[in-house]
């Protein structure tokens, strides 16, 4: 993909986020990821930068349209919960999340956190199955193909779909 593309596809997919939950749209710094000889991380975030998204350069290369716009909303959509956690916590519990919610991304990110970001099995966590059905959504209704989903996920993601339609208006969204 040429960088022009590169750069139309993230464009879309960070205002697309920024517009549905509401914040600036985050940033994306290419880098090259030591130690991924084999190209497997294709884009991070991390909780105390807020409005960045790593993206790898090697990823980038091979990556298409869809899975771009994919990863980026997936990551976008954990600045949300980043962001979602802070507000619960600093403006007295007034945001989008509920307590249950709040306790399990707080234990999760804090656990994720604590293994200094090394590459986990955490797809079976909710702000992971969150994510990733967001990420599902969008490529699903706004550019009308789909996603692979891991399989331990499909069940959790494909029943979060539809809601992230009927919140978000995705489907009015168009590259």
């Amino acid at each position: 993909m040429t960088f022009e593309l590169i750069e139309k596809h993230a464009t879309f997919a960070t205002l697309l986020c920024a517009s549905c939950f509401g914040y600036k749209p985050p940033k994306i710094q290419i880098i090259e990821i030591e130690n991924d000889t084999k190209g497997l991380v294709r884009a991070y975030t991390r909780v105390n930068e807020p409005s960045l998204i790593y993206a790898s350069s090697k990823w980038l290369q091979r990556a298409s349209a869809t899975e771009l716009i994919g990863v980026l909303c997936h990551e976008a959509r954990h600045l949300y919960q980043f962001m979602q956690l802070k507000w619960y916590r600093t403006h007295n519990k007034k945001c989008e999340i509920d307590e249950a919610t709040y306790l399990k991304w707080n234990q999760e990110i804090n656990q994720k956190t604590s293994i200094n970001d090394k590459l986990t099995d955490d797809f079976r966590w909710g702000i992971e199955v969150d994510a990733e059905a967001f990420s599902a959504a969008v490529v699903k209704y706004s550019l009308h193909s789909n996603v692979e989903i891991i399989t331990e996920l499909k069940e959790k993601v494909n029943a979060l779909v539809p809601g992230f339609e009927e919140k978000y208006q995705l489907s009015n969204y168009k590259l």
